[in-house]
């Protein structure tokens, strides 16, 4: 195990993007609890509804935290993790597994007011790109790896079962085949918005663009529905 890797168990680490205009993507937050190995994912507008759960038993899931969560996005009595999958069997580096991808592209960045609790802030990455945040799951056997260059360190967590939680991130270019998908959750998510007479001007206005690689990894892209503050959709 790498040496700068905390002796506590457990703990979190919370990011976010900014650019030069102080234009911020979401406060993201990647948590795990002292006493277990399992690691959660979760981006403030929506961490009361919904979070990413890596389990140590190989059971991934994004889901709802509850049914009143899930309530206009689900049929009644349907489950509640709505997608489910597993850790790739490809390795980054001997007993390092991608868990996870969060992608906050420059495009979408909002004027959001500066956060008061302690938060890593990454620079933007810049037009037609975005900063990936990838989450890496170290086996307690893991030896340490000297990263590419490119890849900065966000943040390490201890695992209870002697393993560890990396964050690395890195700027990635937008390629233009996700548009599509983004402008159509954009427009899903007005219209969800409409649907339940949500107030806008109350709410953070993220969606988080769920997308599955060709090895059943996930990544998110974060997407702005509609201006920071605006009362209508």
């Amino acid at each position: 195990m790498a040496s700068d890797v905390a002796a506590k168990t457990g703990g979190q680490l919370r990011f976010q993007t900014v650019a030069s205009d102080e234009r911020r993507s979401s406060s993201w937050t990647v948590f795990a609890n002292s006493g277990t190995s399992d690691v959660y994912i979760a981006a403030r507008p929506i961490a009361g509804q919904i979070k990413v759960s890596l389990h140590e038993s190989g059971q991934w899931r994004h889901a709802f935290l509850n049914d009143a969560g899930a309530a206009g996005f689900l049929e009644p009595g349907a489950d509640r993790a709505f997608d489910k999958f597993a850790p790739s069997g490809e390795q980054m580096a001997p007993g390092w597994t991608l868990g996870y991808t969060i992608v906050m592209p420059e495009s979408e960045l909002q004027t959001y007011p500066a956060e008061k609790k302690k938060i890593t802030l990454l620079p933007a990455a810049g037009p037609d790109h975005g900063v990936a945040v990838m989450v890496l799951l170290a086996e307690a056997s893991a030896p340490p790896v000297k990263w590419n260059a490119a890849l900065t360190e966000v943040g390490r967590i201890r695992l209870a079962n002697g393993g560890q939680v990396l964050l690395l991130s890195q700027s990635v270019p937008v390629p233009e085949t996700w548009i599509p998908a983004m402008e159509q959750a954009r427009a899903e998510a007005k219209q969800q918005a409409e649907d339940r007479e949500v107030d806008l001007a109350e709410t953070l206005p993220v969606v988080a663009l769920l997308m599955a690689g060709e090895d059943g990894s996930r990544l998110t892209i974060e997407v702005s529905a509609w201006p920071f503050g605006s009362g209508s959709a």
